[in-house]
């Protein structure tokens, strides 16, 4: 699946972290899952490694795909955590 136009765009922002959020909220409130948003920020970061060595975009990129696979604190995760059961 490609990769939304908005996370390659909030990508390229001046506040990559802030832009990165916002668009995930836009796509999780649209109907998107976490899988399929983790799945389009891991093609982003390897797009981004690849056409530059470090940068703030991937760090970026990293900080909102922790928030969406949860590894963060639970007032920044992007998606509810799954009812345990």
């Amino acid at each position: 699946m490609p990769i939304p136009e908005r996370l390659r765009a909030a990508a390229n922002t001046a506040d990559p972290t802030l832009a990165l959020r916002e668009s995930v909220i836009e796509l999780r409130e649209a109907g998107r899952t976490r899988q399929q948003v983790s799945e389009w920020l891991n093609d982003l970061l390897l797009t981004v490694r690849r056409e530059q060595r470090e940068s703030a975009q991937e760090d970026a990129i990293l900080a909102t795909l922790d928030a969406v696979e949860g590894w963060c604190h639970p007032s920044v995760r992007l998606f509810p955590e799954p009812a345990a059961g």
